[in-house]
């Protein structure tokens, strides 16, 4: 293990969200295959440009992390990554003369294939969380959890946010009324772009559906939209959210040059997703990174976790409708 690395890159696209799942798939493969981990998140997106936010947001234990990147000088994969291991993926993808994206193939020239764990060479290089099922491949019958207790157990047995982060989510949980619903709410143009607006009254239906059977005495709104955030604390008595900095309505908060703290910005979020992890139930946007996060690393019910999906034709919400007949802990208005 000490001769050999598995070294994690932060893709420039990325919020903390696909990084920390990118992680906990590399920290499944680094156990498989012997290997010493390494986080590169120095692109400037969780902190300024050439700092690596990694260890300034977490402290680590179990897996045996590296202090330093491996030199240069030595057999690395994937071959893209030769001679240019201290650079962002960002640098490498745009000096590859990458003009358009494709995930699939992305994946193959800058990550490793996972489904070996026996490469010779000393270091190893990834960025997708995608690779899950090719370590299954790899390692038949090692797992008998499913994908998402096995994500969890990455996460809670080898990460611990840094004190201060661990402070502020036990401070605030305090302030807190059980039982609690935490909602994440993802409100930026490009986001909706992307994945599908989830408009603001699908969440408030939800969530009076959702207080109306719980009885909750208490709601944590965590949202990258500022009009979002004072629209349903005006609505809901019972809703609280932390200060933090916003972007202008509907910019992301991530990879945002007007942010005065890109660091001070993913601790903020580490702390959201610390509390949105212990609420009593959660609801978020179905193809939300930061929602299937906060879902992974909870130690909760995985019944009292409702996803949202953009609203469909009538025939769509229908079989929607009909499927969730099947379980009864679900409200109407979302699948």
């Amino acid at each position: 293990m000490d001769d050999k690395y598995l070294v994690v890159k932060g893709s420039s696209g990325s919020g903390l969200g696909d990084r920390l799942r990118a992680l906990l798939v590399g920290l499944v493969y680094a156990r498989v295959s012997g290997r010493r981990v390494f986080v590169d998140w120095s692109d400037g997106v969780c902190a300024d440009p050439g700092i690596n936010s990694f260890p300034l947001l977490f402290d680590t234990r179990g897996t045996q992390f590296a202090g330093d990147l491996p030199e240069e000088k030595t057999s690395i994969l994937p071959a893209a990554w030769r001679g240019r291991l201290q650079r962002t993926f960002h640098d490498v993808y745009v000096g590859d003369g990458n003009t358009t994206w494709d995930r699939q193939d992305t994946i193959r020239r800058y990550s490793i294939d996972m489904t070996r764990v026996d490469y010779p060479d000393r270091v190893l290089v990834m960025w997708d969380f995608d690779q899950l099922n090719s370590i299954r491949q790899a390692v038949p019958g090692l797992f008998e959890s499913d994908d998402e207790q096995i994500l969890c157990d990455m996460y809670h047995q080898n990460l611990v946010p840094v004190p201060e982060v661990v402070a502020a989510v036990e401070e605030y949980n305090r302030g807190l009324s059980r039982p609690a619903i935490g909602v994440h709410v993802r409100a930026a143009r490009e986001w909706d772009d992307n994945k599908g607006k989830i408009h603001l009254h699908q969440y408030c239906r939800t969530l009076d559906r959702l207080m109306d059977r719980t009885r909750a005495r208490s709601i944590f709104v965590a949202t990258d939209n500022a009009a979002v955030q004072d629209r349903l604390l005006q609505r809901y008595g019972k809703a609280r959210a932390r200060g933090k900095w916003f972007a202008a309505p509907g910019e992301s908060l991530h990879r945002n040059e007007s942010c005065p703290d890109p660091l001070g910005n993913a601790r903020d979020a580490l702390i959201e997703l610390g509390i949105l992890a212990e609420c009593d139930h959660l609801v978020y946007p179905a193809a939300s990174s930061f929602g299937q996060t906060a879902a992974l690393i909870s130690n909760g019910n995985r019944n009292q976790q409702y996803k949202l999906f953009p609203e469909r034709s009538s025939v769509k919400r229908l079989l929607a409708k009909l499927n969730n007949l099947l379980r009864s802990d679900i409200p109407d208005g979302y699948s």
